[in-house]
C-alpha cells in the first residue's frame, strides 16, 4: 500500500465511506450532551462523550493525520456536546420548570479549591417528593438551615433545582454556538475528505503480483513450453 507522510493512503471508496461515518458523528454528540443534563446520567454521558470523541477523531486522523485536524476536531466535538447540553437544559427548564417553595433542612460543608463549599439539603414545604433535593448555587452556609426559599424545580425530575429569578428561557446564542460547532465540524470533514481523495488519486497504481521479475520468468516458461511442443 502506498504511503504519504507516514500515513496510509486509502482507496477512494474507503475514503468516502470513512468520511461518511465521520460526518454522522455530531448526532451521538448531541445525544451525549442532552444525556449529561440529568444528574443521574452525568457520568455515563461523560464516558460516552469520551468514546464518541475518540471515535470521531480516529476517523478524521485516519484520513489525514494533521495537528490542525486533531485540535479542530477536538474543539468542535466538545463545543457540540457542551452547547447541546446547555441549550437543551434551558429549553427544558422553560417548558417544565415550576416555582416551588422549599425548606433548607441541613447544610453540609466540604473543602473546595477556592475555599469551603456548602451544599443545602432541601425539602418541599408541601411535603411532596423533591428529586435531586440539594443545591450548591446560592447556599451560603449553616445560617441557611431552616430557612425557606423559592426555587425553579423541574416537575419531571430530570434536571436539578435551580435558583429562581434567573432567565432560564431558550438562549439563541447557545443554539447558534451549537449550529456553528456542527457546521465547522462538517466543514472539517469535507476538507479532510478532499485531502484524502487527492492523495488517493496521486498514489501510484499497485504493481502486479511478483513484479517485473515474475513477468520475465513467466515469459521464459512459455518459451520453453513452445520448444517442447515442437
Amino acid at each position: 500500500m502506498a504511503r504519504s507522510r507516514g500515513n496510509a493512503v486509502w482507496p477512494a471508496p474507503t475514503v468516502r465511506r470513512l468520511a461518511r461515518y465521520a460526518a454522522f458523528a455530531p448526532l451521538p454528540m448531541l445525544g451525549v450532551g442532552v444525556l449529561g443534563t440529568g444528574p443521574d446520567w452525568f457520568w455515563a454521558a461523560f464516558f460516552l462523550g469520551i468514546v464518541v470523541a475518540v471515535a470521531a477523531l480516529s476517523l478524521l486522523m485516519g484520513l489525514a493525520a494533521r495537528g490542525l485536524v486533531f485540535f479542530g476536531g477536538l474543539i468542535a466535538s466538545l463545543a457540540v456536546m457542551l452547547g447541546a447540553g446547555l441549550a437543551f437544559e434551558s429549553a427544558w427548564e422553560q417548558q417544565n420548570g415550576q416555582l416551588t417553595e422549599v425548606r433548607v433542612t441541613a447544610v453540609h460543608r466540604s473543602s473546595g479549591r477556592n475555599g469551603p463549599v456548602y451544599t443545602c439539603l432541601l425539602q418541599r414545604t408541601d411535603g411532596r417528593p423533591l428529586p435531586h433535593a440539594e443545591i450548591t448555587d446560592g447556599c451560603d452556609g449553616s445560617r441557611d438551615a431552616g430557612t425557606t426559599r423559592t426555587l425553579l424545580v423541574d416537575r419531571t425530575g430530570w434536571v436539578e433545582p435551580k435558583t429562581a429569578g434567573a432567565d432560564r428561557g431558550p438562549k439563541p446564542v447557545g443554539l447558534a454556538v451549537v449550529a456553528l460547532a456542527v457546521g465547522l465540524y462538517e466543514l472539517l470533514v469535507r476538507r479532510v475528505r478532499g485531502l484524502a481523495l487527492r492523495e488517493a488519486a496521486a498514489a501510484p497504481a499497485p504493481r502486479a503480483p511478483g513484479g517485473p521479475a515474475a513477468a520475465v520468468v513467466g515469459a521464459r516458461n512459455r518459451s520453453r513450453k513452445k520448444r517442447v511442443r515442437r
